[in-house]
């Protein structure tokens, strides 16, 4: 396994990921035409605005095994909402 900082040639990888992530351990939470036809499209545009616009406090790290994605995490230091 080996770590990297996330580019924006990451976005749809992980985005993917984000996905199947969410799909696995969101059902029932979120309504199933969201997970099943909308949400590629709507973390694709997420990730899309992170990696093409970083802010100085987010991190992007990956998890990557002979080069495929495994997992990622996103920090956000010392943000409020």
């Amino acid at each position: 396994m080996e770590y990297r900082l996330a580019s924006k040639n990451d976005i749809s990888n992980i985005a993917k990921l984000h996905v199947l992530s969410w799909q696995r351990n969101y059902r029932g939470s979120f309504q199933d035409r969201y997970l099943d036809h909308e949400i590629y499209e709507d973390r694709l545009n997420v990730w899309k605005e992170r990696l093409n616009n970083p802010t100085d406090t987010q991190h992007v790290l990956l998890a990557e095994d002979h080069g495929k994605v495994m997992g990622f995490v996103c920090t956000f230091l010392d943000y409020h909402k």
